[in-house]
């Protein structure tokens, strides 16, 4: 069967596209309130010190994300007679100055997604060698259109950095190198602490496979308990020197953001906030507030959903957990020669349904949150008509995800609440049933390990 000329070019379009998109973003960056956050928090502790910037601000990052903002602004210091060329004084210096450090930021946002990109194509090639061009785009197309969908959250936020690391964890354990995808998964739990939901799974991946094998619910429990735990303790150690600067430097304040989260109510966007877009028809009214940066919805229900919102996500990320640790699969060969590891397509579907659960689950569900999952959802081991339908629903999750917030600003600006209704409930009803879909390619019979 001959390959039409048009198909042996998509890959080499998909990637133009990219490029284009990627330059874009280059020469045309935004500012935004996100921006204006970070901004504030760097130049602090650049003029000041880390101990200051956390005694003065509730900042609510983890130490490594302040790290990254840190960076920025040296970067954009050192850079400033290249980005500001003339030495005429500026009307409006501190808007000029808050340019350039958006400007940086969305530089290393853009380079961070260049290196993503290459090292997924590497591996869709890698995992996927029997695919034609026009299978393969298919691949790389639901990266670039979703990270296009998101493009002014990948650019003016932290997630896509999180998302990177993740990537760059997945493909170290997907090839034996567990100590660097440990390292790797510390920096991104001292990065944003989502990761950690990821925590059982790693563990229990980086096993040798034969210790693996030996376990099966009712057996096997302390052999496994004890490799587990040893594993524990060195990514405790690696998050721990991640972290241990940042202490020293800044005090007991900088685990503050732990207290942040915690005092967060019921997102307007989240699956809880559809929830309770729909009990509004029912007379259960609430109330918004702006509050740690986002829209919040406060009643007596509002503030109910939001105490059962930690357990049902425990729950969810322990049941996500139980099918990581029950269905993993047999190791396969690795680049390495005379050793294995855990099946790359398996793991990263294993990871795409923790992180969507995580996002679904929890009180707060921002748009940019998606993009934690889209490096690796073309590593997803569908094919054909499966494939197609498991990514083009991805991408329409992508779309009502960014069209939630415009959505709820309806109600903000005293309009109706049926779009809203509709957007946020059909998000949540699409993202809940593409984890289940995940669930079942997971549990299903041909690709489950042979229990012998």
């Amino acid at each position: 069967m001959t390959r039409s000329p048009i198909s042996a070019v998509l890959p080499v379009l998909v990637v133009m596209l990219f490029a284009g998109w990627t330059v874009f973003n280059i020469v045309a960056p935004k500012t935004t309130f996100t921006i204006g956050i970070y901004n504030d928090y760097a130049s602090l502790a650049r003029s000041t010190s880390l101990r200051v910037m956390y005694d003065e601000k509730w900042v609510e990052y983890p130490p490594l994300a302040v790290g990254l903002l840190l960076a920025t602004r040296h970067v954009t210091d050192a850079l400033e007679p290249v980005l500001r060329p003339t030495a005429s004084p500026e009307k409006h210096p501190a808007a000029a100055d808050l340019r350039r450090f958006g400007h940086t930021f969305g530089v290393f946002g853009c380079a961070v997604q260049v290196l993503v990109f290459w090292g997924l194509y590497r591996l869709c090639r890698r995992l996927f060698p029997e695919e034609s061009p026009a299978e393969f785009s298919k691949r790389l197309f639901v990266f670039v259109a979703s990270s296009l969908l998101m493009t002014d959250l990948v650019y003016q936020r932290l997630d896509a950095e999180l998302a990177a690391l993740v990537f760059l964890s997945v493909a170290f354990l997907g090839r034996g190198r567990w100590v660097a995808s440990f390292a790797v998964l510390a920096a991104a739990i001292a990065f944003k602490l989502v990761p950690v939901a990821l925590v059982p799974l790693w563990l229990f991946a980086s096993l040798p496979g034969d210790v693996r094998a030996r376990w099966r619910p009712g057996r096997g429990l302390r052999v496994l308990a004890t490799a587990m735990a040893g594993r524990g303790a060195i990514l405790s150690a690696f998050v721990a020197a991640w972290v241990l600067p940042f202490y020293l430097a800044g005090g007991p304040r900088c685990f503050a953001f732990l207290d942040y989260h915690r005092a967060r109510g019921v997102h307007c966007e989240s699956t809880y906030g559809a929830l309770l877009m729909l009990l509004r028809w029912c007379g259960y009214a609430f109330e918004t507030q702006f509050r740690f940066g986002c829209w919040e919805l406060h009643s007596p229900l509002a503030e109910r959903l939001g105490v059962a919102s930690m357990p049902l996500l425990a729950g969810g990320l322990l049941a996500a957990a139980f099918v990581g640790l029950g269905n993993l699969g047999p190791d396969v060969p690795c680049d390495r020669p005379g050793r294995t590891a855990p099946d790359l397509g398996r793991l990263a579907a294993l990871t795409v349904l923790t992180l969507m659960a995580f996002a679904g689950l929890g009180k707060v569900f921002s748009p940019q949150y998606a993009h934690w999952v889209i490096p690796l959802v073309p590593l997803v081991p569908l094919r054909g008509r499966s494939r197609d339908w498991f990514f083009g629903l991805f991408l329409l999750a992508c779309l009502l995800t960014r069209l939630a917030h415009p959505a709820f600003r309806q109600i903000l600006n005293g309009g109706g609440a049926l779009l809203p209704t509709v957007v946020l409930t059909s998000r949540a009803l699409l993202w809940f049933g593409l984890i289940g879909w995940l669930a079942v390619l997971i549990f299903r019979p041909g690709h489950r390990p042979d229990p012998s």
